[in-house]
């Protein structure tokens, strides 16, 4: 039996419903219009009933009262009315008793309930009511429409026109109704008929219909899962590709990055392998560096693909992307074995590029044989994008790393050159940072020979170091010849088959080469090789290597010039050494000569003064006052004179060679008494008082007794000589705090008998002697002149002047690590000189100074130079050693070299100059530097500056200099005036800082 479908069901019942409803409209239409008919006809009816009821004034006033006391009268009223077609009966209403009478003899005195058309009529409105007719009464009626209308008409009061009663009218359908009747019927007939043909031609339609909406329905499910599928498919490459951009913006690790790319391949396209490879441009080898989905891992050796081999390195060779149908059966597979385990039949290799260069290739390989979609084309050549940026972000941030450490180690080996003044020392570490910047086994210098126009051996590393060492070459031979002939920079990647290859290096495998200029000048030719299989040099290896020639150039340049300077200035040290040895003989037979016309001159004035002294004290007799005015002018003079003599012995003796201290312990008050006894004599004559006003707190001193009296005489001798008639000269003395005019360095330098400055420790006081006077006092401006070489004087009232005494003072004061200065309150007022001596609480110890050289000949020369003039010497090759040695211990000096092997001399002088103990200690640069970096070598906080080689005088000089200016310096910060030595010095073979 055929099976209806659900459409052919629905338009069957549709249909018949259809028909209905049309039916039932149409009867209905008809049947309200027939009811709208017979009302209209018979409220009509009823409205000519109570007219003529009121007309023929059948209802006396008494109403239903009557009808029922008189019926016979009733009837002979009403009957007229039931006479009337369509009238049925009569009812009387009895308003009392509230129920209607009926006229039927039947129903005569009946009391009938009210019903709602009844009510109506009641209320004095026309009621019509539509019944259906029984079906034995329509056949009897013989009428045509099944129906009759029940009309209630309301029965009128004559005079009041109250309600009395009701008449009940039956009306039957007339011819009109009838045609309505039939014309319904025909519609019913029409609707059915045209229902059922509805149905015969609607349903092939509708079939036809459900069919192509099964076919459609059939087509969109088909599309909407394809869709569904795709935006799936979509969704999850998005979420991939969104991951591996966050993964690639946020890790310069390259490996998880390629890690994700062959996951995000497999799980995107399922039932696949994925390979990752990357190419290296220095080996040219293409290196497998991710892989996933594989379930034999074991590639067999076939991790490393040479570029250009089988179907990976053909894809990063072209940059084109390969297909391969038959992975095992493709003869461009390396390993088809493994492709068999693994199941594979087809495969695709998409080349990573960028910007024309290979960075490396891509491969999925499927378990399938269909061919890859143009959609996973597409997801597996953004995965290739994804992996281009990170290769190249990672190449940029190499790039950029690797580009500051070359930097770096340049500006490392840059130092490392110009620290070295020795030629060879330039060239081996020119050879060394050479193969530390490439990384290569060999580097070599070749000088070039103007004289022989050949290119000669200058220093080499390496193991055709000692083959290279016994060579020397001509303008185009070899590649170094050929770069010394073009002046040009040469790669050879295979330089087995190149022109320029030599039969002495058979293992070489690739060259760099470039010249040295200087100016447009041939220095020579720096050049690198390897013998490392398969290794290239790059552009970037070639531009490092001139960077580095560069450098060489101009540190070749300067070591040859060192080297001639070096040689001029021996050369000249001769030629100074000489003279000074004749100039120092001549000066010992000047100061021989002086001395012994001093002790010459010494015996006859003495006895001048012994005579006159004599005749002066009357054991000769008396004297005529005329006779006693030319003795006193005879001492004077002769006293004079002998001052001078003194002085002059003095400053011949202590100018004539070294001029040390021997320290003893010393009693203030005996000193002072000492100097002031013999002088006594002389401020009477000139009514001179002489005072003292001696500290108690400073009972002794340490200090050379004869020097130390020596300049107590000068100075009260000085004062004595300048101070008027009735004057005053007092020596002071008084214990000086450190704290009592600021923080001050409690040491100065002392010199003892051997003459070599010591760098004493005391405990940060100082003894200090104050000789007064009240005389001519001093002009602003010459305070520091009297301590300088003795002029004539002029006038007995010029200012006072030094002489060859005060000249000696400040050099004894100095001797002693002292300083000396004048204050005065103005001219012809009081004036004063100050002496100050560190307090010592017994002899110093020799100055100890630490000598930072890294070459042991050099070190050793400057450590006995020092030690010969009385230095405690220590000494530390390298910049560490000194900065250990400086916190361990204290110093007084220290002598540093720049180029040092580790710790370089700059950064030593840095931590120095920042350290709070080693702040204020002195520093001599002893370097190789030319003597232009002076100003250098000083603003970078150095005292002074020497440069190598130097004599042993001129370093032993330098170092007491620096000694005495630190022990002034010092002073300086408890004295209101410092000596004119304070200002900066220096030397012709170097500088000093001021």
């Amino acid at each position: 039996m055929k099976r209806v479908n659900p459409v052919e069901r629905f338009t069957l019942y549709g249909g018949l419903c259809i028909a209905g409803l049309s039916a039932v409209l149409s009867f209905a239409s008809s049947y309200v219009l027939e009811r709208d008919l017979l009302e209209t006809e018979w409220t009509s009816t009823a409205e000519i009933l109570a007219h003529e009821l009121g007309e023929r004034k059948l209802l006396p006033s008494s109403g239903a009262s009557n009808f029922l006391q008189e019926p016979a009268k009733y009837r002979e009223i009403f009957n007229p009315i039931l006479r009337i077609p369509d009238v049925v009966r009569i009812k009387l209403w009895d308003r009392q008793a509230r129920v209607l009478w009926s006229d039927d003899d039947r129903l005569i005195g009946k009391r009938f309930p009210g019903n709602p058309e009844v009510q109506q009529a009641l209320a004095g409105r026309l009621a019509v009511v539509l019944k259906s007719l029984p079906k034995d009464q329509e056949e009897y009626l013989g009428v045509p429409f099944p129906q009759l209308a029940e009309i209630f008409v309301p029965i009128r009061s004559e005079t009041a026109g109250e309600i009395l009663g009701v008449v009940e009218v039956y009306k039957l359908p007339t011819r009109l109704f009838a045609s309505i009747h039939r014309i319904r019927q025909v519609v019913w007939s029409i609707t059915i008929a045209g229902g059922l043909l509805l149905y015969v031609v609607l349903v092939p339609i509708v079939r036809r219909a459900y069919r192509k909406q099964l076919e459609w329905g059939a087509r969109l499910r088909e599309q909407a899962q394809v869709l569904e599928g795709e935006v799936q498919e979509r969704t999850g490459r998005l979420v991939h590709l969104n991951a591996l951009s966050q993964l690639v913006a946020s890790s310069l690790d390259q490996q998880p990055v390629f890690d994700y790319i062959v996951r995000a391949a497999t799980e995107l396209i399922d039932d696949t392998v994925a390979t990752l490879w990357i190419f290296d441009e220095a080996t040219r080898v293409l290196t497998l560096r991710a892989t996933r989905g594989m379930q034999h891992p074991d590639l067999h050796g076939v991790d490393r693909i040479p570029l250009g081999a089988g179907v990976v390195g053909g894809t990063a060779m072209t940059g084109q992307a390969m297909a391969v149908r038959d992975v095992a059966a493709d003869p461009r597979i390396k390993n088809p074995e493994w492709a068999r385990q693994e199941g594979l039949h087809i495969a695709v290799f998409l080349p990573l590029t960028r910007e024309g260069r290979s960075l490396g290739v891509l491969g999925v390989l499927g378990r399938f044989y269909r061919l890859f979609t143009d959609s996973e084309m597409d997801l597996l050549a953004s995965l290739g994008t994804q992996a281009t940026i990170a290769i190249e972000n990672a190449r940029l941030f190499a790039a950029t790393a690797q580009q500051a450490t070359e930097l770096s180690t340049l500006r490392e080996i840059g130092q490392a050159i110009a620290a070295r003044l020795e030629l060879s020392a330039v060239l081996e570490a020119v050879v060394a940072g050479a193969i530390r910047l490439l990384g290569s086994q060999h580097a070599q210098i070749l000088l070039w020979d103007e004289a022989t126009q050949r290119l000669r051996y200058g220093a080499a590393v390496g193991p055709e170091a000692a083959l290279v060492r016994v060579q020397d070459f001509e303008l185009g031979r070899g590649i170094t010849g050929m770069v010394a002939q073009t002046r040009q920079p040469m790669i050879l990647d295979d330089y087995r088959v190149s022109p320029y290859a030599l039969p002495e290096f058979p293992d070489v495998v690739a060259t760099v080469t470039v010249p040295i200029l200087f100016e447009d000048r041939l220095l020579g030719v720096l050049h690198s090789h390897t013998t490392e299989p398969g290794r290239r040099f790059t552009p970037d290896d070639l531009r490092l290597l001139q960077m580095l020639a560069t450098q060489a150039a101009i540190t070749i340049e300067n070591a040859r010039l060192y080297d001639a300077i070096r040689q001029h200035a021996a050369q000249l040290e001769t030629r100074v050494r000489e003279q000074t040895a004749e100039l120092e003989e001549a000066l010992q037979v000047k100061f021989q000569f002086l001395a012994s016309m001093s002790r010459e001159l010494r015996a006859p004035l003495n006895a001048v003064l012994e005579l006159s002294e004599i005749l002066l004290g009357r054991t000769g007799g008396d004297l005529t006052p005329q006779q006693e005015r030319y003795l006193r002018q005879i001492r004077g003079g002769g006293e004079r004179l002998l001052d001078v003599v003194t002085d002059l012995l003095d400053v011949t003796e202590g100018s004539g060679g070294p001029m040390g201290v021997r320290l003893d312990r010393l009693v203030v008050r005996d000193l002072v008494d000492e100097v002031l006894e013999p002088l006594a004599g002389s401020a009477r004559a000139k009514q001179i008082e002489l005072g003292t006003s001696l500290d108690p707190s400073l009972p002794t001193v340490v200090a050379d007794h004869r020097k130390l009296a020596q300049v107590l005489h000068h100075l009260v001798t000085n004062a004595i000589r300048f101070t008027s008639t009735g004057g005053r000269v007092t020596v002071r003395t008084r214990l000086v705090e450190p704290w009592s005019s600021g923080s001050v360095d409690s040491s100065g330098p002392i010199h003892q008998p051997t003459d070599q400055p010591v760098h004493v420790h005391g405990e940060g006081k100082f003894a200090e002697f104050v000789v007064e006077d009240i005389g001519i006092g001093n002009r602003a401006e010459d305070p520091e002149r009297i301590f300088r070489e003795p002029r004539q004087q002029v006038a007995s009232d010029a200012p006072r002047h030094g002489g060859a005494g005060l000249g000696l003072v400040r050099r004894l004061v100095e001797l002693h690590g002292g300083s000396v200065w004048t204050e005065s309150d103005g001219e012809g007022r009081r004036s004063r000189v100050i002496v100050r001596l560190p307090l010592l609480t017994a002899p110093p110890p020799p100055p100890r100074v630490l000598i930072v050289e890294d070459e042991a000949l050099l070190r050793a020369q400057v450590a006995d130079a020092l030690g010969d003039a009385g230095f405690a010497v220590s000494h530390a090759p390298t910049g560490a050693e000194a900065l250990a040695a400086l916190t361990a211990q204290p110093l007084d000096l220290l002598v540093l070299d720049i180029a040092l092997p580790d710790v370089d001399g700059w950064e030593v002088l840095r931590r120095v100059r920042e350290g709070d103990r080693t702040r204020a200690l002195p520093v001599l640069i002893l370097t190789g530097l030319d003597a232009v970096h002076a100003d250098q070598v000083l603003a970078m906080g150095a005292d002074a500056f020497l440069a190598k080689p130097v004599s042993a005088q001129v370093l032993v000089e330098t170092v007491g200099r620096l000694l005495r200016r630190r022990a002034r310096e010092a002073l300086s910060r408890s004295c209101p005036a410092t000596s004119a030595d304070g200002q900066g010095e220096s030397s012709s073979e170097g500088g000093t800082r001021p």
